[in-house]
């Protein structure tokens, strides 16, 4: 993509500015060093940081979500999982949406 004029001003034009420009097959190993040290990011889930009641562990919310000690306040994403899952957690926090709406509709009668 870096060969040719119009391919290489197509790679310029998709890069935010600020970023470091992409690597090229010119590119040295401290080219390599300085971008992967540059623009590395973590893409790990945050998951139980506000994690859900078990029985060994009171947690931050209860079974339907409600954080102990703030009425009226829910938390319904990956943080009150209690545990790591083996899945793709856009699933998993589609399904609890939905479980914890069908709590909140039920809760008004």
């Amino acid at each position: 993509m870096q060969e040719t004029s119009g391919e290489k001003d197509m790679v310029a034009s998709l890069i935010p500015e600020g970023v470091q420009a992409p690597l090229t097959t010119s590119s040295t190993d401290e080219d390599i060093d300085e971008h992967v040290k540059n623009s590395s990011h973590s893409w790990n889930h945050p998951a139980s940081t506000a994690a859900m009641e078990t029985a060994i562990n009171k947690g931050v919310v209860d079974s339907k979500c409600r954080v102990h000690g703030a009425a009226g306040l829910r938390v319904v994403d990956a943080s009150v999982l209690p545990v790591p899952i083996a899945a793709h957690y856009m699933v998993c926090i589609y399904a609890l949406g939905w479980k914890v709406a069908d709590l909140i509709a039920d809760s008004l009668g």
